[in-house]
């Protein structure tokens, strides 16, 4: 919601007010990852954010080809983005050994070509995340070892993989994520293992953080000997995925792993994909506190008794705390997302359709997180799959970005104005109310976290403008004459809400 056609204005005082509000709960958020803080570790905060430049996507080389490439990258522009999220799969930049390349044709309707790719971002400002991912089809795994492949051999090979794309992209590329989910069995599984079987070559694999340490190590020093203000992120963990019986993969677990293995100093940015589904797999709301599985306890080495309801937000402020005890480092989220079924159940039961019910996702994802401080990035996933489509934006969940990108972007947030309790509920139980400011101006996004598509009316205060403009996140339009006329009076302004956030 923006007054005078652009804007809310604080008082003085209250500005302060909110700054404090938001501080504080960020103090007060519980501990679910350690019972007792880390003995030794290093407690500095994480500082203030003052600006927003985070909006990214999975973006869809590897899945369109060169075929779609300069549409896609279209879109991202009209949507906002800033970063794209990029594989160069090991096993397709080298199908054989030492036989890498970089334009290729990989089915009949799809061609790859990387240099292509970095041109078509670079030209519209898009800076690329190259994901460093999985293993080559070459390596034979040991039937007597359930085909896992020889850990020295794979060394071996990764770190010619890494030097070799670092040689001819690293002067393109400044940020490079290393695996993809290391911490599940699947994905672990396909750099690790190659079957026999032609047609279903990875099978599943307990994680290894030593191994992926020593990976982590190679990566990390090849970059950095390329140019070492390049920034290397931590593959992506997987989140709870609604196990609630066992935290053995969880990425608490998985990070408390790898400072012990020694590698906190081989990577820049801690990355996670909070994925807001249950044990059924249906996903919820990202402000829904569901049951996300059993946090692990440091001294005990066990995993904890009870679950704890979470929202993706007080999950993310868990990891945060830890990684602030372990030593902070920037937090992004580079994979999530709600996909096509999820979207229409909760279409079904709110009487709506699901394009409606995704831009609201996308708002109630992108502004309490990239408010928070230490979340730098967070990559909506995906913008196309073409196995089948099922995590694929609809029209309104494209402009959602594209609108927070306009009004947000380069802005510093002011935090949540409703007051919250200690796990970040707001005190009015299901508004939520987001402010920020840039050049001087404010902007406020609200929104309901109940009650469906029903409208409640509710009172936002301490406003100096004489008028205020509403709109939809994923309005067609942002120009004054398109949005709702609202009167201010006695700084305040009556605002009809509902699940469906406005600004």
């Amino acid at each position: 919601m923006d007054g005078d056609g652009n804007l809310l204005r604080h008082r003085r005082a209250d500005f302060a007010a909110a700054i404090a509000r938001a501080i504080l709960a960020f103090l007060n958020v519980p501990v679910n990852c350690l019972d007792s803080p880390l003995p030794g570790a290093p407690g500095a905060a994480i500082p203030q954010k003052t600006r927003i430049d985070g909006f990214g996507i999975m973006s869809p080389h590897i899945q369109l080809g060169t075929q779609g490439l300069t549409t896609a990258i279209d879109a991202q522009q009209r949507m906002g983005i800033h970063w794209a999220r990029e594989e160069i799969p090991w096993e397709l930049v080298e199908p054989e050994e030492q036989a890498f390349r970089w334009q290729y044709h990989y089915s009949p309707d799809i061609d790859h070509d990387f240099d292509r790719l970095l041109s078509e971002l670079a030209a519209r400002n898009i800076e690329m995340v190259a994901l460093l991912d999985y293993g080559p089809r070459y390596l034979s795994g040991n039937p007597a070892h359930g085909y896992r492949v020889n850990p020295s051999e794979l060394l071996t090979h990764w770190q010619t993989y890494v030097q070799t794309v670092v040689n001819r992209f690293g002067d393109r590329i400044d940020y490079w994520e290393i695996e993809n989910e290391m911490n599940s069995r699947d994905f672990w599984g396909k750099v690790v293992i190659e079957t026999a079987d032609s047609s279903s070559r990875d099978g599943p694999a307990e994680p290894d953080a030593i191994l992926y340490a020593h990976m982590l190590r190679i990566a990390h020093d090849i970059i950095k000997q390329h140019d070492r203000n390049d920034t290397v992120i931590l593959g992506g963990l997987a989140g709870y995925y609604g196990d609630l019986a066992d935290c053995a993969r969880n990425y608490q677990k998985y990070l408390i792993d790898l400072h012990e293995a020694g590698a906190w100093d081989t990577f820049d940015v801690v990355a996670i994909h909070p994925y807001h589904n249950s044990p059924d797999s249906n996903g919820f709301a990202p402000d829904a506190f569901i049951e996300r599985g059993l946090h692990y306890n440091l001294f005990t080495k066990t995993c904890a008794t009870t679950t704890t309801p979470l929202s993706v937000l007080t999950e993310v402020r868990g990891v945060l705390d830890l990684t602030n005890r372990l030593g902070p480092k920037p937090l992004w989220i580079t994979e999530i997302g709600w996909n096509r079924d999820w979207l229409n159940h909760w279409a079904t039961v709110h009487s709506t359709t699901a394009d409606v019910i995704e831009a609201a996702y996308v708002a109630r994802t992108y502004v309490p997180l990239l408010s928070e401080a230490g979340v730098e990035k967070v990559f909506w996933f995906t913008q196309t799959n073409a196995q089948d489509h099922s995590f694929d934006p609809g029209l309104s969940g494209q402009r959602t970005p594209g609108n927070l990108s306009a009004l947000l972007a380069n802005s510093q947030p002011l935090g949540q104005v409703q007051g919250q309790d200690d796990l970040g509920r707001p005190n009015d139980d299901d508004v939520y109310e987001y402010r920020f400011s840039r050049d001087g101006r404010q902007t406020a996004v609200l929104w309901k976290a109940r009650g469906g598509m029903t409208t409640r009316n509710i009172t936002v205060s301490n406003l100096s403008a004489d008028t205020a403009y509403l709109y939809a996140v994923d309005a067609l339009d942002l120009s004054p004459s398109a949005g709702r006329l609202l009167t201010v009076t006695n700084s305040s302004v009556i605002v009809p809400l509902n699940e469906r956030p406005v600004f």
